[in-house]
């Protein structure tokens, strides 16, 4: 495999992807550009920062190495929530995982509209979005490994119900013990009621700078003409604590109206080891709409 020529031929899908297949609009199923767990959250939400991320990158699954459980829980902003799963079992040069995602709106009024015109209150109704995913990583070389994965989306809103599939594929290779590059496309396929999926392309680029303190930076262009300069930062306090911030840099299509720089793209968090469990947690301000506040858990055997 000639590396340059990869990814040469990935940046052109990129640009192109940004630039001649979008056609701006509403994408459906917009629950799936949230971040799965903690410590992709405090990081600036991006796809790839390192070998940890089986959860968001298949690709980086052929180097997990050990069995991992992982469960999150989100307060989302406006009383809503969500909550995610994932477990991952290594088999040689390969890796699996299976995942869910789901997103609760809570319960939203309901009106009703008279021969005049006016609107009243008729109870209240739920709505949800959920992802059911599964996915392989297989390590072609000792420092490059490909991933892909399915996943099986749906919504229900009051009685009303719509479900689709999406697909990822991704690459990740390790330059070396400190630093590393992953490339991939998510949400890959068809419209489903007419609305295309929340399709994109990323291209992910970490390096442990100086002990310990380690940097990443994505850009990731959504078919629907929005791109991100997505970073993150992550130091050591000793053997067992970290540090995680993050920033989102919105190239395009930016959401000022939400607030200051301060109040919006802006993410902190910590991480915790105890023996084989990792406990973390992540904090992100939406501006006027309110705060999002994360924590995940996680056994490694």
């Amino acid at each position: 495999m000639n590396i340059k020529k990869a990814i040469s031929s990935f940046i052109f899908v990129f640009l192109f992807s940004n630039n001649v297949i979008a056609a701006a609009g509403t994408t459906v199923f917009p629950f799936l550009k949230l971040a799965k767990n903690a410590t992709q959250a405090a990081l600036g939400n991006i796809t790839t920062f390192d070998r940890n991320h089986s959860f968001t990158n298949p690709a980086v699954l052929g180097f997990i190495g050990h069995y991992n459980i992982q469960a999150s829980k989100v307060i989302h902003f406006q009383n809503t929530g969500y909550n995610s799963f994932n477990f991952a079992m290594p088999y040689k040069k390969l890796g699996f995982n299976v995942s869910y995602f789901g997103l609760d709106y809570g319960k939203i009024e309901s009106y009703i509209e008279d021969s005049s015109g006016n609107y009243f209150e008729n109870g209240t109704f739920g709505a949800a979005d959920s992802c059911v995913q599964t996915g392989v990583g297989y390590r072609i070389r000792e420092n490059i490994s490909l991933g892909a994965d399915i996943k099986y989306i749906f919504t229900n809103i009051d009685s009303v119900k719509t479900n689709g599939l999406a697909f990822d594929i991704a690459a990740f290779l390790a330059l070396s013990d400190k630093s590393s590059v992953a490339l991939g496309l998510e949400n890959l396929g068809p419209k489903v009621d007419r609305y295309m999926l929340p399709s994109n392309a990323y291209l992910s680029y970490a390096n442990k700078i100086i002990e310990p303190c380690k940097v990443g930076l994505e850009l990731k262009s959504f078919f629907d003409n929005t791109m991100w300069l997505k970073s993150g930062l992550e130091v050591g306090v000793g053997e067992n604590f970290t540090l995680r911030g993050g920033y989102n840099w919105a190239l395009t299509n930016s959401n000022s109206s939400l607030g200051s720089w301060y109040q919006r793209n802006l993410s902190l968090g910590f991480g915790l080891k105890i023996n084989i469990v990792y406990i973390d947690y992540a904090w992100l301000p939406y501006g006027d709409l309110g705060n999002s506040n994360i924590i995940s858990l996680k056994v490694v055997f």
